[in-house]
């Protein structure tokens, strides 16, 4: 005290002023807010927006992953999706439940890419249809892991658990994959997974003593074929049922033509990727993700796999912009990717609706979505667990307290002063408090920050850059699509007709087959 009034004296007695104090922030208190100055300091010229601050947008560089939470029909795509679409000049993958991001940002993102292509199977986007081979990515080094993981984007059991009928199914499935990609008697065009259905409906024992013959993924497919044929008849009928119904989606034609080797339409190839930049919109209606979701699981399966198989990942990361990720039940490549550093070129913007979307789809590692994110965005909290969660989830601070004491009269003896321990926001007033214009930031490392959601159309910085996806009266309706029926194995004349007429070279195959078995009971 003295030594601090002696300083005050000698700057009166000189005439000069004191150094003006900083207001720095009591951290002994617990979790606070970010000040200006910490906003001010983590703010980039670029980067991903989350929300305005001070009337302008708030970005950060993150090279981690970025985690979206927020109920449904609360304003993401408008408030962060389509905005960082308009901004990144990286490749992206986008899964857009309404086509909306594709309309609104398609011609941006063709003047920041290459190239940018749409997976529209039922044309909800009005822009050009592409398509996109799975097998097409087949080498004789990778044919064996891309079977499984192929066959496991398809076959998802019931609820996504992993039986004995699915394990076994998956197998079954991935074995007639390598048959179609290592044949010689399937046509080049005819590589693709329509094929892979035709030859599940038909006579699979034909097939399975075709694949004896084979040395493909050093005698693998030969052994799956040996096991599969040496399997009891009722035991080998339920696996071929369950593979029949996973796969049920490829009798639909549009989904099958978007799937094709050959046809109309540019083929996607992820690995564009390490070349240049690519930006690749996933097209499906909401209505659609629970009968058509394993095609959504695939093509992100594939793509996924294409970045983490390469060692040379592109100077700017691939965004994968995962709106609606739950709808598309567990991915096991998906919970691997949330792992991985930036060193593989991959930014996961995952999006869920509540925290128990995460645990119930990823059980203990849910919390890997929020430990790996470099940014986390929360707002339109309806669930009180996920808002209970996230009010946790920022810790408390201390507040000074009062006791009063009083006697029996009710007359005051005495007061005291104390401290306790408060959330920094309570559930409910996360819950009131971001329900409509506001956005809770957290970025790793960093204080919270409250920032105001600015929809893109509202934005003069992204004036002229975006479409009105709902100005273009002149698109064509969604392509309804036409029933699913369940396959009948007694009757796989009548249900493959259609993939017969698809591949003219199906008998053929199969003839040969038959005169292959005939020559060898003869000799």
């Amino acid at each position: 005290v003295f030594f601090g009034t002696m300083v005050q004296f000698w700057f009166w007695f000189t005439g000069n002023e004191l150094p003006p104090v900083e207001d720095a922030p009591d951290d002994s208190k617990g979790a606070r807010f970010a000040t200006p100055k910490e906003k001010a300091a983590l703010r980039a010229e670029s980067g991903m927006a989350f929300g305005h601050v001070d009337g302008s947008p708030l970005l950060l560089q993150n090279e981690k992953h970025v985690l979206i939470m927020a109920s449904t029909r609360s304003g993401k795509g408008v408030s962060l999706i389509i905005p960082h679409l308009l901004r990144y000049p990286g490749s992206a993958f986008v899964l857009d439940p309404k086509g909306e991001n594709a309309k609104a940002t398609g011609r941006q993102r063709a003047a920041l890419n290459d190239k940018v292509l749409y997976l529209d199977p039922f044309g909800i986007s009005g822009k050009p249809k592409a398509r996109f081979n799975p097998l097409s990515r087949f080498t004789p080094d990778n044919m064996e892991a891309e079977s499984k993981a192929l066959a496991a984007a398809l076959v998802m059991g019931e609820r996504g658990i992993r039986d004995h009928w699915t394990g076994s199914a998956q197998q079954l499935l991935a074995a007639v994959i390598l048959h179609v990609v290592t044949s010689p008697a399937v046509l080049p065009e005819e590589k693709d997974l329509g094929t892979v259905r035709a030859l599940l409906l038909k006579n699979i024992n034909s097939v399975l003593e075709l694949m004896l013959e084979s040395d493909a993924a050093d005698g693998l497919l030969a052994r799956l074929a040996s096991s599969f044929l040496q399997t009891p008849e009722k035991e080998f009928g339920s696996i071929l049922s369950t593979a029949q119904r996973e796969t049920e989606i490829l009798d639909n034609p549009f989904i099958v033509a978007s799937l094709a080797a050959a046809g109309p339409g540019e083929e996607v190839n992820f690995a564009d990727w390490h070349k240049g930049t690519m930006s690749v919109f996933l097209c499906l209606s909401a209505p659609k993700f629970p009968v058509f979701n394993r095609w959504l699981r695939l093509v992100l399966t594939a793509a996924l796999d294409e970045m983490t198989d390469s060692l040379n990942p592109p100077p700017v990361p691939v965004c994968f912009t995962l709106d609606e990720l739950a709808t598309l039940g567990h991915l096991q490549i998906v919970e691997n990717a949330v792992g991985l550093s930036a060193g593989y070129g991959i930014q996961l913007v995952t999006v869920f609706q509540d925290v128990a979307q995460m645990r119930d789809l990823y059980k203990g590692r849910w919390s890997s979505f929020v430990g790996n994110a470099g940014v986390r965005a929360v707002f339109s909290l309806d669930d009180y667990e996920t808002a209970h969660y996230w009010s946790q989830f920022m810790g408390g601070h201390l507040v000074e307290t009062t006791n009063q004491q009083q006697d029996i009269y009710g007359m005051t003896k005495g007061q005291s002063k104390g401290e306790a321990m408060r959330p920094l926001r309570t559930t409910e007033q996360l819950m009131l408090e971001f329900a409509k214009d506001q956005m809770l930031v957290l970025p790793q490392g960093s204080r919270p920050i409250i920032s105001d959601r600015v929809p893109y159309f509202h934005d003069p910085g992204l004036s002229g850059l975006w479409d009105d996806p709902r100005g273009d009266e002149a698109k064509k309706p969604e392509i309804p699509a036409p029933p699913v029926v369940a396959p009948d194995p007694n009757n796989w004349i009548s249900l493959t007709k259609r993939q017969e007429e698809r591949h003219p070279n199906m008998k053929k195959f199969l003839l040969q087959n038959q005169q292959s078995k005939d020559v060898k009971k003869n000799s």
